[in-house]
């Protein structure tokens, strides 16, 4: 189901937001490809709840306050982790990449962008992976090899 809330942001993404934020945007859809293939259990709603914890975070932080809204499940919380790291290295004045510093406006941007297409492109299935697997058809991730032990003969 889509945030009504970020529909309506939905003009905002065009064609220049996904150029400008290419980079941060790749930087973002690797970590996720990281963290499903180390944790082969995650699913679209953890995702999604990662990244609105990241907004929450991140949207203290532009109002001068540090506090960290946590998702509740240890699947979550570790690819929060993983995605906040990624975006602090990316705010911190001296980027090794070579890209420009970003903003915490620029990064709730991304983030409300990148909940969005989580949303369009997800289930309503609770265990849904379709926005995992568009991930990899769309970008040109290998996509997980899948456990046979769970299959009974």
């Amino acid at each position: 189901m889509i945030d009504t809330d970020l529909a309506a942001k939905v003009n905002k993404y065009d064609e220049s937001f996904v150029q400008r934020h290419n980079a941060i945007l790749m930087a973002v859809n690797d970590c996720v490809v990281e963290e499903r293939a180390a944790s082969p259990w995650l699913v679209d709603q953890d995702v999604i709840e990662a990244y609105k914890a990241l907004t929450a975070t991140m949207k203290t932080l532009a109002s001068g306050i540090y506090y960290e809204s946590l998702p509740e499940s240890n699947v979550r919380l570790s690819l929060f982790r993983r995605l906040k790291t990624m975006l602090e290295q990316r705010m911190a004045p001296e980027t090794t990449t070579g890209e420009p510093v970003l903003k915490v406006s620029e990064a709730i941007d991304i983030l409300d962008f990148l909940t969005f297409a989580a949303q369009a492109n997800s289930s309503v299935r609770p265990r849904s992976r379709r926005y995992l697997d568009w991930i990899c058809e769309t970008f040109g991730y290998p996509q997980p090899q899948h456990s046979s032990g769970l299959i009974i003969p």
